[in-house]
């Protein structure tokens, strides 16, 4: 018998479906057993998928508008960079920076950000109106703990009293049937388990652009003119350096004797060029910091300056929504999703769902049908009232009986293929009989088997698991 470890174990919605429906079945189908039924499929015209996206589209329409950044194109002067005696270099370079940085002020006032139209649907009329969803984040994949279930969920709505309802969007010819509301409660279980909040940020500006999009839209609008302020303020460095590094020594030192710089700046710029020699590196140094000095004789460059100032202050003021939407998020994770809705996009029908089915209690059904598997067991416990529309019901009374003949014998099994991925010449395993603790944390001791192989017991244990159970 070796040590006792913690193994979460892994399941997905289409697994715990079918064990609802039999758990014989999705003994059958882990084993390895072939369906008895031969499928005959000829693929759509348009795939499933494009169908979901298109449905979702419908959705986002109405809540997520494109936010169209303009920057009109207007031209900076870009000549080559003037040689000769110092004086008439600077002054050059004078007229050079004071030309470009009155363009790059126009430019910066002459920045736009519009929205694209809102286009509401039927279904989202509804969202809106019936179940006062005023925002949506999309695409949330979970994981959750400890049963590790996966999933990913199509839209998150943020209601109008700050609380949460899952939406999942179908745009499929059948109507809506069991296996979809079942699914849209696996939803709706798994999100607020200890969900990872970290995953959430990443929506934050889609959040801020849904519930507060003229502050959103002036947020963006001063990001993008300090971008470009940033950047004319690196050009005029770059016009200074590059020209005082291309005269020769004598101009170099009557140009750093010109406009000394102070001892904090040259502290500031030693570790910014690295990769100079170091007689070189000092030169470096000391003619930055004194096109510092220069820079603020120009008053264009000065006026450059307090407008990057003044946008900075005014992004920092316009962060509060976003502290707002980050506490939103705190608060949605702390009290969990509670109902959901899904979206029939074919008939513009909306319906509620509540979480009725207890899964902690299903996902130990799952692993004790994938323990049998793995200990090499007959078979599940199965619904017979299941049997009447199962592609496995013979090969079932056949495995009852100890009977495999050849035409349904299993092949290897998705579990010991868990172990074979890993390339190892393997007996086959045995387990202890797992129980869970008061977290729902499965502990199991385990028995290795035979493997040619210098990783520990419990190191291949835990990879040919995740091969499996992941």
């Amino acid at each position: 018998m070796g040590d006792e470890v913690n193994i979460g174990p892994y399941t997905n919605f289409e697994e715990i479906f079918t064990y609802l429906r039999c758990p014989a079945k999705l003994y059958l189908q882990l084993a390895g057993y072939k369906s008895e039924v031969e499928r005959r499929y000829s693929p759509p015209s348009i795939s499933p998928a494009v169908l979901g996206r298109e449905g979702e589209r419908r959705i986002e329409q109405a809540f997520k508008r494109q936010l169209i950044v303009n920057v009109p194109g207007l031209s900076i002067e870009r000549i080559s960079l003037p040689k000769g005696k110092l004086e008439k270099a600077l002054t050059r370079i004078r007229k050079i920076i004071a030309s470009n940085i009155r363009i790059r002020l126009l430019q910066v006032r002459r920045v736009e950000a519009k929205y694209s139209p809102i286009i509401l649907s039927e279904e989202a009329k509804k969202l809106k109106k019936d179940f006062k969803v005023s925002a949506i984040i999309s695409k949330v994949d979970f994981t959750t703990i400890p049963h590790h279930r996966i999933g990913e969920i199509d839209f998150i709505g943020l209601k109008e009293d700050r609380e949460a309802i899952i939406i999942e969007v179908k745009n499929k010819q059948a109507k809506i049937n069991e296996k979809d509301r079942l699914q849209l409660e696996y939803y709706i279980d798994g999100l607020p388990k200890q969900y990872q909040y970290t995953k959430f940020y990443p929506h934050l500006y889609e959040i801020v652009s849904q519930l507060y999009p003229e502050k959103y839209r002036e947020h963006v609008k001063i990001a993008r003119s300090i971008d470009l302020l940033r950047e004319e303020m690196g050009n005029s460095y770059g016009i200074v350096v590059d020209t005082i590094m291309g005269l020769n020594d004598a101009e170099r030192k009557k140009f750093i004797s010109m406009y000394p710089k102070s001892e904090e700046d040259v502290a500031k710029y030693e570790n910014m060029v690295p990769s100079l020699a170091p007689e070189e590196a000092g030169l470096y140094y000391q003619v930055l910091g004194s096109s510092k000095k220069f820079l603020t004789t120009i008053p264009e460059y000065v006026k450059l300056e307090e407008t990057f100032n003044t946008y900075s202050k005014k992004i920092s003021s316009s962060t509060e929504e976003f502290k707002s939407a980050a506490d939103l998020i705190v608060e949605l994770m702390e009290r969990g999703v509670k109902n959901g809705l899904l979206v029939d996009i074919r008939r513009s029908e909306v319906t509620e769902v509540n979480k009725t089915t207890n899964f902690d209690k299903v996902v130990k059904g799952v692993w004790q049908v994938k323990k049998s598997v793995f200990d090499g067991k007959k078979i599940a416990p199965k619904r017979t009232e299941a049997c009447s529309r199962c592609n496995f019901r013979n090969t079932c009374k056949k495995v009852l009986k100890d009977e495999e003949p050849e035409e349904c014998k299993s092949i290897t099994s998705i579990v010991h293929k868990g172990f074979n991925n890993l390339n190892l010449e393997v007996s086959r395993p045995g387990f202890g009989t797992p129980s869970f603790d008061e977290n729902g944390i499965l502990r199991v001791n385990y028995v290795v088997p035979r493997v040619k192989t210098e990783l520990s017991n419990e190191e291949l244990l835990k990879r040919a698991l995740s091969g499996l159970l992941m």
